[in-house]
């Protein structure tokens, strides 16, 4: 191991032991308890030709990764029967609406009542709890009528990205070629900053004024170095110096006034 390695390695550690993650910063992937209980055993042996493919699993990953490559930030994710009516209304992508329990719809409905985001991905009728809380609040819920197994394809989210981005009110918005999700722990918040274009550059992330009302004050936790906060409008800038193919965490702290 080298001088380097071991620093990385003590450094790592460090987050570990004193990083206690406590809310999500981003979308929770919501998925419906049916499927998960008929399809009982995720990953299969098949006589030794590799595991047996479950299609809803499969389907889920690559919505994963399209949501995800285009900047739609999720934070977590959730089987819908661990959800609970008096839970905080975090934004909600539901992956398999159709399939949802009736006492899962109804606890889902009054979260979006309560105030929580929601996008639904289906071609099936939604359960009809959450049809209502749908039609009822057309700016902070977004029906797509298409399967996730249509949209398995970076270009295919694409159009749909910046829509699904909005009805979320995702606090930060993360450039083309970065993607990201946070948390928050204490009273500070943490961004973790993901790169695939493999290109030093400097990028910017914005931070909603919904969710930062003053100019917080940023560090690269990476190289334990500030970095520089501006106005932008209503929101603000973070200008994060990005090294090829690598993944930054960032810590926010509330600052002054602007």
């Amino acid at each position: 191991m080298t001088e380097r390695e071991y620093q990385n390695f003590w450094k790592l550690k460090d987050l570990a032991v004193f990083l206690r993650p406590r809310d999500s910063i981003g979308a929770g992937l919501i998925v419906a308890t049916s499927q998960i209980s008929k399809n009982s055993v995720i990953m299969q042996r098949t006589g030794g030709h590799g595991p047996k493919k479950v299609p809803l699993f499969e389907e889920l990953m690559y919505l994963f990764r399209s949501l995800h490559m285009n900047q739609v930030s999720l934070a977590y994710s959730a089987n819908a029967s661990t959800l609970k009516a008096d839970n905080p209304p975090r934004p909600m992508i539901l992956a398999n609406p159709q399939d949802l329990t009736w006492e899962e719809a109804v606890t889902i409905a009054k979260l979006i009542r309560r105030g929580a985001p929601c996008v639904a991905f289906s071609q099936k009728p939604l359960p009809s709890p959450l049809k209502e809380q749908f039609t009822a609040n057309p700016s902070s819920c977004l029906w797509i009528r298409q399967e996730p197994a249509s949209l398995n394809t970076l270009e295919s989210m694409k159009e749909l990205a910046p829509r699904i981005i909005n009805t979320l009110r995702q606090p930060v918005r993360f450039p083309d070629g970065c993607a990201g999700y946070g948390f928050t722990s204490g009273s500070q918040q943490f961004l973790v900053v993901e790169d695939w274009l493999e290109q030093p550059r400097t990028v910017q992330l914005r931070l909603s004024s919904r969710q930062w009302s003053k100019a917080p004050r940023a560090c690269n936790m990476n190289s334990h170095t500030p970095l520089t906060v501006v106005a932008d409008g209503k929101d603000w800038l973070v200008e994060l110096p990005l090294t090829p193919g690598n993944g930054v965490l960032i810590c926010l702290e509330k600052g002054e006034t602007r």
